[in-house]
């Protein structure tokens, strides 16, 4: 297992984007009520008719005559606030160049829809230290020439990094490829991960619906109402009887804030942005060397 406290991404850390930011930036006047406006990376909607409060102001009146609707879409990958639904979409391609504040060895891509995803990292001298290409495309279920022509190909919509080198002052240029078509990327995070132990294999995973469902309408037709569904995984960490307390005593620091979590590289369903729910509890059985640290974590 590996958790991420994921870096901020912000103008200091962001050199360029191939998503342009289109959405019409606040300029005073009258807005009328659900009218939109860009401050800065961030999206406001108006809460009502005739509106002349500038954005930020219009959040602390009472009632507020301005709400925050979430991110461009150039920023809405580096949103950790919210699910990865809210994903940046380009034509083509979304190239990110990044220069992170300090050290980074793992990179994390949540809500992809592409074909492939190039990473270069080149250090401060401009030497590249670490270049791959991943290609997203799952051949799984494609066993014979008639599947390969006929049935939809399928991509893996998440990918864990893990062995970027532990440079600082390095440039890194993330590619993500869907030639003809639209790109897509829920989240971008990147950081440096920490190993608690071994997951053990298959965690429990729940669907959560929230909102939404169905219901008869008055003719007593059955009508479904779109609904979120986020995932809750049960992790079971086994831990060497020595780093045991540590371990228990960091998991606890992690569940500040949101989280990077990657139960395994090669099952793809225990890769998640998410929280700790509840507090990690644990033991270690008599005469074992090793303990066990079991939590469950709910997607963002």
């Amino acid at each position: 297992m590996k958790l991420v406290k994921p870096n901020l991404i912000d103008d200091t850390v962001l050199v360029s984007s191939s998503v342009p930011e289109t959405e019409p930036e606040w300029a005073a006047g009258t807005y009328d009520k659900f009218d939109q406006v860009r401050v800065g990376h961030d999206i406001y909607e108006s809460l009502q008719d005739s509106n002349t409060d500038e954005p930020t102001a219009g959040l602390l009146t009472d009632p507020p005559s301005w709400g925050i609707a979430g991110k461009t879409n150039r920023f809405k990958m580096f949103d950790i606030t919210r699910s990865t639904d809210v994903r940046t979409s380009n034509p083509d391609e979304i190239t990110t160049i990044l220069q992170p504040a300090g050290i980074v060895t793992s990179l994390t891509l949540l809500g992809l829809y592409a074909r492939t995803v190039d990473v270069l990292y080149k250090d401060a001298d401009n030497n590249v230290v670490y270049e791959q290409s991943y290609d997203l495309f799952d051949s799984t279920d494609i066993t014979n020439w008639w599947l390969w022509f006929h049935v939809l190909p399928r991509s893996e919509q998440r990918l864990a990094i893990l062995d970027l080198p532990g440079i600082t002052g390095g440039t890194l240029t993330i590619t993500i490829n869907h030639i003809g078509d639209i790109a897509e990327c829920g989240k971008l995070l990147i950081g440096t991960e920490w190993d608690p132990g071994k997951t053990q294999p298959e965690p429990p995973t729940r669907l959560i619906p929230v909102g939404g469902g169905r219901q008869r309408d008055a003719f007593g037709n059955l009508v479904f109402i779109s609904q979120r569904v986020y995932r809750e995984t049960d992790f079971s960490v086994l831990v060497r009887k020595a780093l045991y307390d540590s371990a228990l005593s960091t998991l606890k620091d992690y569940m500040a804030g949101p989280i990077v979590i990657i139960g395994s590289q090669i099952d793809k369903s225990a890769i998640m942005l998410g929280a700790i729910k509840d507090t990690p509890q644990g033991k270690i059985p008599t005469g074992s060397p090793y303990g066990i640290i079991k939590f469950t974590a709910e997607e963002i």
